[in-house]
């Protein structure tokens, strides 16, 4: 009786093993969550809806500047300021040749006008740099940067 017993436990711990691996995979599969492929920390996973948020002060400055995310995350620009702005990849005033606005496989994009309170949120989903400038202040020559990894 013992042996039968000892078997049907290494089974059932088996099974359970089995079953949590498959729930795992099938939770990174649907993109609930994302390993940073940045880090060998196997602990370092980002949920892939979870949103970066960049804000835009009352002097058109955006914060951060620069925002690095993984593929499929998104990030959610607020205007909170007063003076209407855009968060635009039309880099007419960058300053380098290889100031290109999105990766090749993306394209362009534009908010359209944000008013004070304002928010565009967008997606990511090529690997890549992107370059984007607001309208209103573009005359600065100021061009922030999104990496995706």
């Amino acid at each position: 009786m013992q042996p039968l017993q000892s078997l049907v436990m290494r089974r059932r711990a088996a099974l359970c093993a089995c079953g949590a691996m498959l729930a795992g995979g099938m939770l990174a599969a649907c993109g609930a969550v994302r390993r940073d492929p940045a880090s060998s920390d196997p602990a370092a996973t980002i949920a892939a809806t979870e949103t970066v948020t960049v804000t835009v002060n009352a002097q058109g400055e955006f914060a951060p500047g620069v925002v690095e995310i993984v593929r499929g995350q998104a990030i959610r620009w607020t205007n909170t300021g007063t003076i209407p702005q855009s968060v635009t990849t039309e880099t007419r005033n960058a300053t380098r040749m290889d100031d290109s606005p999105v990766p090749p496989g993306d394209t362009p994009f534009d908010s359209g006008t944000l008013n004070g309170g304002d928010t565009f949120r967008r997606i990511f989903p090529v690997v890549g740099n992107y370059r984007y400038v607001s309208i209103a202040s573009r005359g600065r020559g100021v061009v922030y940067k999104i990496v995706v990894r």
